[in-house]
């Protein structure tokens, strides 16, 4: 793992655009890309009841719980351990694929967002207090059936979603939640993420919720040549400072985040620029594929004079990168080969974490 002190590098960029500015005649100057604080490799672990995942963050170990906030767990999952032998490592038998058995959440959300042909089923389980019986089927095929307890007078309810390729399913535990994942996989291709998302103190004991959004809701959009991203929260913007969203995803967190999907063709570049509205100052980029290249500092965009001082960090499969101030992030696929990646930026809750049975 590498790391530089943000104060050195933010020193640099400073400098860099100070200099710009001098040499302008007036124009407003370019933003400068972030600074790379750290540098580290996924690392690989059992999870739920057997199953492997490559885990970018979570529980400290790369990542402080406070550079993480509020990113509690990144979890990849559909690469099997023992992959030499298979065409695809994302290929999995029938009944190969454990699950997840049933087990508890509260205090945060749970985003679930599969990627290549992939079918995964979840249950869920919740408590409210209320009366009634019914039983409803929506137009996302989550069939939802309560039944009264005369005793306690609780709803138990039961909530079966069926998540398809590209499809996102974003879970607000709040108050406390049970759910079982994933255990009837068919066999085939499975190749997902799982992220979860700390909510503030004032929303812990919140009603919990449920909803999916189906590929078709939020597709990839292509935002450069050679670019393409999906927004699953938040919105992607251009860099001339006009604020116009190229991408809006269709999901509005509890907790401000912003999470993109960015699919780059060999040879192929973009600046992400950072909004600046509501304090989103944790920003971890996970290579989930491919090979490219990362700004580190500088004056963003591409002209000769700016980019004969840039400074580029090479990424690949599992690398994570941390990132400190500066208004956007720069990247570039490798000549040959697609880059694709995960983009997380939050606002941190600044609030203690405490991870416990429901958890």
């Amino acid at each position: 793992m590498t790391s530089i002190t943000e104060k050195e590098k933010v020193e640099i960029a400073q400098e860099e655009n100070k200099e710009a500015k001098e040499k302008s005649t007036g124009s407003p100057s370019k933003p400068v890309n972030k600074v790379i604080l750290k540098s580290f490799a996924a690392h690989t672990q059992r999870e739920g009841a057997g199953f492997i995942v490559n885990r970018p963050i979570g529980f400290s170990r790369n990542l402080s719980d406070k550079e993480a906030d509020p990113f509690l767990l990144l979890d990849e999952l559909g690469y099997v351990l023992h992959c030499k032998k298979k065409k695809d490592p994302k290929h999995y038998e029938k009944g190969e694929f454990e699950g997840a058995p049933w087990h508890p959440h509260r205090g945060f959300d749970t985003v679930m967002y599969l990627k290549d042909r992939v079918i995964m089923k979840t249950i869920i389980k919740k408590f409210l207090k209320n009366r009634g019986y019914g039983t409803h089927q929506d137009s996302m095929y989550v069939k939802e059936t309560s039944f009264v307890s005369f005793f306690f007078f609780f709803v138990y309810l039961f909530m079966i979603g069926t998540l398809g390729p590209g499809d996102c399913q974003w879970m607000t535990a709040g108050k406390g939640i049970i759910h079982d994942e994933g255990r009837d996989h068919p066999g085939g291709m499975l190749h997902g993420f799982q992220l979860w998302v700390n909510l503030p103190k004032s929303q812990k004991m919140c009603d919990p919720k449920y909803q999916t959004i189906t590929a078709k809701n939020f597709a990839f959009v292509e935002v450069n040549k050679g670019v393409k991203v999906k927004a699953i929260a938040g919105s992607v913007s251009n860099m001339s400072g006009n604020d116009k969203a190229l991408v809006t995803s269709p999901i509005k967190p509890i907790q401000p985040i912003n999470y993109f999907d960015y699919s780059l063709e060999p040879n192929s570049s973009f600046v992400h620029t950072i909004s600046q509205a509501e304090e989103l100052t944790t920003v971890i980029v996970y290579v989930y594929n491919g090979k490219g290249h990362f700004a580190d500092g500088g004056i963003s965009g591409s002209d000769s004079e700016t980019d004969k001082e840039k400074k580029w960090v090479s990424v690949s499969r599992k690398q994570t990168l941390y990132l400190g101030k500066g208004d956007s992030i720069e990247f570039k696929s490798a000549e040959k080969e697609k880059l694709e990646f995960l983009l997380l930026v939050g606002k941190p809750t600044k609030e203690v974490g405490f991870f416990a049975t429901f958890a």
